[in-house]
């Protein structure tokens, strides 16, 4: 996810002392004078405005203010010495940054109530504009908590429970294998040789993923993947933008964005190996064979699938073992002894030389 910067604000913080509202870069109270306190917090302002003065950009770039450890009066980054005492600013704590203030909505917001006078004032004023009383943001109260519905939860606890359970047991009657004794008394086999032949095929697949030598039909743009960075064929997604505190009494607005990327999806036809026939061999010995395969000119061997079967006689009858371990089949010779493990639905797991 990409962050995109769209520009800066000027945030407010309001005066512990008087609860006067004051621009986010003033370091001082307007109404009062009282320094700003190193743990004030910033607000979003009363109506948000993208700032386009080159000054107060490069300003806002510098890095969080620092606080002087000897007077607490809050000074640029790039200051030296405080503006307020001179004292050294060297090893001063910066503000804390970085936190998310709020969504930000351009234009003013809702006018704000005088609480001395009542006048409606401008979403922007600090001060009442009839009394010039301060004026404090409105606070937006927290939703009650929804209450907890615990015999609901309860329930699905309780199911879920019960399924786990449930499958615990399952897995535990399935699973579990006992051993028993057995000797061999049949066995068989099967070979397949597959036989291929070159036929034209049409599929679809990404213009750039398909095979060389194809013949390309018609294309379509389609979706292919979201990444971060911009591409020359993307579509930018963005969320709602939001402003983030500088440290520098602005905010920087930004908001998370993806680029869902679209390629060619393009139908095409081509020629593949493709399995016509089969050439088997089957046998009841130990000594099994690859068939003979018969091919014509346009076709090829293809993939080799070999399957062996034994019969044990146990004292719980014949049982069946299947595999495709061709070392294990050759030393099941007629008459030879095996331990088993068997499980409950009778099917023989594995086999093994008796101890």
């Amino acid at each position: 996810m990409a962050q995109k910067t769209e520009g800066y604000i000027d945030l407010e913080w309001t005066c512990p002392n008087c609860q006067s509202n004051n621009p986010g870069p003033q370091k001082t109270c307007r109404n009062c004078g009282s320094v700003q306190p190193a743990d004030v917090t910033f607000h979003l302002p009363g109506e948000a405005k993208l700032q386009t003065d080159e000054a107060a950009l490069k300003q806002a770039e510098v890095g969080p203010d620092v606080h002087c450890p000897y007077c607490g009066t809050r000074n640029s980054a790039s200051a030296k010495a405080c503006s307020q005492c001179g004292g050294d600013l060297t090893g001063a704590a910066q503000r804390v940054t970085g936190q998310v203030i709020g969504a930000f909505v351009a234009g003013p917001g809702p006018q704000l109530p005088c609480p001395s006078c009542g006048n409606l004032n401008p979403a922007s004023a600090l001060q009442c504009l009839k009394c010039g009383s301060p004026l404090g943001r409105p606070q937006i109260p927290a939703a009650p908590a929804a209450p907890a519905r615990r015999p609901p939860l309860a329930l699905w606890l309780g199911i879920g429970l019960v399924a786990l359970a449930g499958c615990v047991i399952l897995f535990l009657i399935l699973g579990r294998t006992e051993a028993t004794a057995g000797s061999v008394n049949q066995v068989s086999w099967n070979r397949t040789i597959a036989i291929e032949a070159l036929r034209t095929v049409t599929k679809q697949d990404w213009k750039d993923e398909i095979p060389a030598n194809s013949k390309i039909g018609a294309c379509s743009k389609k979706f292919h993947n979201s990444q971060s960075q911009p591409a020359p064929v993307a579509t930018e997604v963005c969320g709602t933008s939001y402003v983030v505190d500088q440290g520098t009494g602005k905010g920087k607005v930004v908001k998370d964005c993806n680029y869902q990327v679209y390629a060619d999806y393009c139908e095409y036809t081509a020629q593949e190996w493709q399995k016509v026939d089969q050439a088997v061999l089957q046998g009841s010995d130990t000594n099994p064979r690859w068939p003979d395969v018969q091919l014509l000119a346009d076709q090829r061997a293809g993939a080799k699938q070999e399957q062996y079967t034994v019969l044990f006689s146990t004292n719980k009858g014949i049982l069946t073992f299947k595999t495709s371990d061709y070392a294990t089949f050759a030393k099941c010779q007629i008459g030879t002894s095996w331990t088993l493990n068997v499980n409950n639905s009778n099917n023989v797991v594995s086999i093994a030389p008796p101890q």
